[in-house]
C-alpha cells in the first residue's frame, strides 16, 4: 500500500518537472491502509525541495465525494496545482471525472499531472484519452501466489530469514505508452520475486 502511494507521487513529481504543487487525495484516514499511503507520499514528496503538498483532502467514501472535494480544491487554489496524486480506487474515479470536467470548462492550457491507483475503466479511458496520465496498477495475482508459494516452501522445511518480514509483490505505473504490456509486466515482476524466495527471503 505505502510503496504504491510513494511510486504513484514519484511518477507524478517526475513528470512535473521535479517542481511544484501536489494536491494529495485520500480515502478515509481511519483506515490503516489510507494512512500507509498518505506516508507514502508525503515521503517521496518529502525528497524534492521544490515540491510541496498544497492540499490534503481526505475523509473521502464515494465517487460523488470524491468530485465534490476535488472540485473545491481546484477552485480554492486556482492556477497553483501541478500534480495530483489519488490512492485509492474511489478517489481515482472520481479525479478522472472531474478533470473531464475541469477541462471542458476550462480549457487545456494549463495541464494538471494526474495519476490513480487500479485499474477501473474509467481510469483506464481516462489515460486513454489524455483526462490523466498514469495509474498504479497493483499485483493482486502476485499477492495471492506469491503467498501460497512461500506457505509451500515453509511446508518443505523452509524458514524465513532472519532480516526479512516482508516482501514487495510490486507494481506497475500504467501510461498510455503500456496499456497493451501492463498485465504481462506485472506477470514479469511475479516471476522475479519467484525466483528470489529461497535465496533472498527464505533459508534451509
Amino acid at each position: 500500500m505505502k510503496q504504491a502511494a510513494y511510486d504513484a507521487a514519484e511518477a507524478v513529481i517526475k513528470m512535473m518537472g521535479e517542481k511544484g504543487n501536489i494536491l494529495n487525495v485520500l480515502e478515509v484516514l481511519e483506515d490503516p491502509n489510507t494512512a500507509l499511503r498518505k506516508e507514502g507520499v508525503e515521503e517521496a514528496v518529502a525528497k524534492y525541495p521544490d515540491v510541496k503538498i498544497i492540499q490534503e483532502i481526505a475523509g473521502i467514501k464515494t465517487q460523488e465525494e470524491a468530485v465534490s472535494k476535488i472540485e473545491s480544491a481546484l477552485s480554492a487554489n486556482v492556477g497553483e496545482i501541478d500534480g495530483i496524486v489519488c490512492t485509492g480506487m474511489v478517489t481515482s474515479v472520481g479525479m478522472t471525472q472531474t478533470l473531464e470536467d475541469y477541462y471542458e470548462k476550462q480549457g487545456t492550457d494549463k495541464h494538471i499531472y494526474a495519476i490513480g491507483i487500479d485499474t477501473d475503466e474509467g481510469v483506464m479511458n481516462g489515460i486513454e484519452n489524455g483526462t490523466i496520465d498514469a495509474t498504479i496498477a497493483q499485483n493482486p495475482l502476485g499477492h495471492g501466489y506469491i503467498s501460497c508459494k512461500l506457505l509451500q516452501y515453509m511446508a518443505q522445511g523452509y524458514k524465513v530469514k532472519d532480516d526479512q518480514y516482508f516482501i514487495n509483490a510490486g507494481n506497475v505505473v500504467v501510461t498510455k505508452d503500456n496499456m497493451e504490456t501492463y498485465e504481462a509486466d506485472l506477470e514479469k515482476v511475479t516471476e522475479d520475486i519467484l525466483s528470489k524466495l529461497t535465496t533472498d527471503y527464505l533459508t534451509k
